[in-house]
């Protein structure tokens, strides 16, 4: 839910900005990052002036209605909990720069970074997002964690490979989607999935999506928000008693 609420206020707040700027940013803008707050998001735009300055600040509740999102279209100086994220947000850039052979790049694909400071540690997940419509992206997706000096600990592939879903589907009912998980990924459905899921889903008439590795089905509901795990055992069990009933 970190990782979605970040990328939300990010999706929400990047169309904002546009609209505040009259779709033309000002020259010493740089970037943007998106951070939690207890109940509030906060997307803020900065400068990329020798000493940078907040430019833009948005914020959101975490339901992104409308009547709760506040824009401040003012300059102001980063607060102290902005600037680890400006710093932690820097050298993932510079990491993303010198390191070519760990990232890989697709064409039409986007990296979307979201760094998340909180009691558990400092980390950044990038997810790879498309520029063609009618396509949801699963994989190629990374967690990089850091320490309180922002210098890389760990970095980890958490899909090895890209995986394409396609949002058309046939009929009107709600139906699903499915993707497998190679054994380094792991068994069950992952933080950037459900991510990934709870962006792109409302646009999908998806009704679940499933998550198959080699010990168990994850079941994802898109209209509830809610997880299944079954394990493949129990899922043969399951299946091998429906036949004995049908046949009965």
């Amino acid at each position: 839910m970190k990782i979605y609420y970040s990328e939300r206020a990010s999706w929400l707040g990047t169309d904002i900005m546009l609209e505040v700027y009259n779709r033309q940013p000002p020259s010493n803008m740089q970037s943007y990052f998106s951070y939690q707050m207890d109940t509030v998001v906060r997307c803020v735009f900065y400068s990329k002036d020798s000493i940078p300055k907040i430019l833009l600040t948005i914020e959101f509740d975490t339901s992104f209605t409308q009547e709760k999102t506040t824009v401040a279209d003012f300059t102001r100086d980063f607060t102290q909990k902005e600037k680890e994220y400006y710093h932690l947000r820097q050298a993932m850039n510079k990491d993303i720069e010198t390191d070519k052979g760990f990232y890989e790049y697709y064409e039409k694909t986007n990296f979307n970074i979201v760094p998340i400071i909180d009691d558990v540690s400092k980390r950044v997940y990038i997810l790879t997002g498309t520029t063609e419509a009618g396509n949801v992206l699963f994989g190629n997706d990374y967690l990089i964690e850091f320490d309180n000096n922002n210098k890389i600990t760990r970095r980890n592939k958490i899909h090895r490979n890209l995986i394409q879903v396609s949002t058309e589907q046939s009929g009107d009912s709600a139906v699903g989607a499915i993707h497998t998980h190679l054994p380094e990924t792991g068994d069950f459905i992952t933080p950037t999935d459900i991510c990934t899921l709870l962006l792109y889903a409302p646009f999908t008439n998806w009704g679940v999506h499933n998550v198959i590795s080699e010990n168990y089905l994850s079941i994802w509901s898109c209209t509830n928000r809610s997880l299944v795990l079954i394990s493949t055992k129990a899922l043969k069990k399951i299946n091998k008693n429906e036949e004995k009933r049908k046949k009965k």
